[in-house]
């Protein structure tokens, strides 16, 4: 019997071994990185790099009091996107232009106090603003910095050091509050300064390279365009700005940035593996002990034998390399198939089957070298990362649209009647909807123009902007300001 043992062990060393000698070959082959220093290279000066901003400096979180066992554990949570409490409910992708009302709820949510306050006007808010000035300066300086890297404790895993994510979260929409309280004044040109300074900021959240950054960057943009909505349905933008905003807004990229951070936060969890060992392996043991069904004297006498200890030093953990390999196999394979970057597509039928895929094949199973992975479903796997992915490009897309639309009106006092008659400068071309790979669905309003993608329910829900109690709803560029349709 020991000597069957011993044989075992000897095994899952040397099939480990060799296994994870060959996923770290694909890793490199793929271009990619393995292991903390590869990971995380050395930070540059802090004078060329946009994180050593003194406000940036400030928000390291170290975390000291934290032990592996709850960074461990929020390796598995579901991400969550930072939002500041208390914002408005009149939103532009709902059909509403902010009004100074809104813009002070903005103001209060992030934490902006006065006494006594200035009146709520345009003119009050743009003085309630300058509490921010000092900030604003800094992070715009801080831009022409060629390098941006997060202080980051490699130990603490992606999930815990956010601080620096929620600031910017909070500066980039002040700056959209801002740059529409100048359109509000007729100051087009301001709220364009604003508004590609906001998206310059979304651009630096997005170089924390984690799952939750990405969701933030996401989110955040989805406010940073209500001053663009605005500008464009009450024709404040030159031809001038609009070609500006149109090629600023064209930078983002959320299906191959979401690919990019799904990637990077898989080998961070992965390299991680030497820290967490006797965490999974305690986990692995009472797992095991659980689905033995032992009795009360039987558990008793194990977990209780002097011999217990020394047995739970030296089990073999060949296999938790192998948990984390087809982890990381499985996270490569998804997302080549769900962030379809040359294709500019996501299809969620595809992605929602494939995550049932990864349910049957890891969840309940006695597999040594599956017993983990599964843990990492809510983290990795969850339907709400795609889906915030292609939401996010669709209204890239639909701004740039929209930028085009806005500029034929100024030639022609009037929008095309379809796409298809939109004079496009030479050399570009429309982008076509991230859900079907078909044209956006546009028609003409008595206002405006109205586009939209039929978003991630995959039907057409003839623009409706509201979600159903079925859930239904599709994504929407609305017209000029109305009440939505219930």
């Amino acid at each position: 019997m020991l000597a069957l043992i011993i044989a075992a062990c000897v095994w899952d060393s040397h099939r480990s071994d060799y296994a994870w000698k060959q996923f770290e070959d694909r890793v490199n082959a793929a271009g990619l990185y393995l292991g903390k220093d590869l990971l995380f290279p050395s930070l540059p000066a802090d004078n060329q790099n946009f994180a050593g901003i003194s406000s940036m400096r400030v928000l390291v979180n170290t975390n000291e009091f934290l032990s592996v066992q709850e960074v461990v554990s929020s390796l598995s949570d579901e991400h969550c996107v930072h939002q500041p409490e208390g914002l408005p409910d009149r939103f532009w992708y709902t059909g509403y232009s902010w009004t100074a009302e809104d813009v002070r709820q903005v103001l209060h949510s992030c934490g902006a106090a006065m006494s006594p306050e200035p009146e709520v006007t345009p003119q009050g808010n743009l003085q309630f603003f300058e509490i921010f000035e000092p900030q604003f300066q800094e992070l715009k300086a801080g831009l022409e910095r060629p390098f941006c890297q997060f202080w980051t404790p490699f130990e603490m895993g992606p999930q815990i050091n956010t601080l620096h994510l929620n600031e910017l979260y909070k500066m980039s929409l002040l700056l959209s509050a801002r740059a529409a309280t100048q359109l509000s004044m007729g100051r087009s040109q301001a709220a364009m300064e604003d508004q590609i300074f906001c998206w310059n900021l979304i651009h630096r959240m997005s170089s924390d390279r984690t799952i939750t950054a990405a969701l933030d960057c996401e989110s955040c943009f989805l406010y940073s365009l209500q001053p663009l909505w605005q500008g464009i349905t009450q024709h404040f933008w030159d031809k001038d700005q609009l070609t500006q905003l149109q090629t600023e807004v064209s930078r983002f990229d959320f299906i191959r940035s979401f690919k990019r951070n799904m990637l990077f936060e898989t080998l961070w969890i992965v390299s991680l593996k030497d820290s967490f060992e006797s965490v999974w392996v305690g986990d692995a043991v009472g797992f095991t002990i659980e689905k033995l069904h032992l009795s009360d004297k039987m558990l008793d006498l194990l977990l209780n034998n002097e011999l217990f200890p020394k047995l739970i030093e030296n089990i073999p953990t060949g296999w938790l390399r192998m948990n984390l390999i087809n982890l990381a196999d499985s996270v490569f394979s998804y997302c080549d198939e769900v962030y379809r970057v040359d294709e500019h597509r996501i299809v969620p039928k595809k992605t929602i089957g494939l995550i049932r895929d990864f349910e049957r094949l890891y969840e309940n199973s006695l597999n040594p070298d599956r017993l983990i992975a599964a843990r990492f479903k809510d983290a990795l796997f969850s339907e709400t990362i795609p889906q915030n992915s292609a939401r996010g490009q669709a209204f890239v897309d639909m701004a740039g649209i929209a930028c085009m639309l806005e500029l034929s009106y100024l030639d022609q006092k009037k929008y095309p009647e379809t796409l298809e008659e939109l004079v496009l400068p030479e050399g570009v071309k429309l982008p076509t909807d991230v859900i079907t790979g078909g044209n956006y669905i546009f028609s003409i309003s008595s206002a405006s123009f109205q586009l939209y993608s039929i978003g991630w329910d995959d039907r057409d829900n003839y623009g409706r902007m509201i979600e159903s109690s079925s859930g239904m709803r599709d994504w929407v560029w609305p017209p000029s300001d109305h009440h939505p349709t219930l």
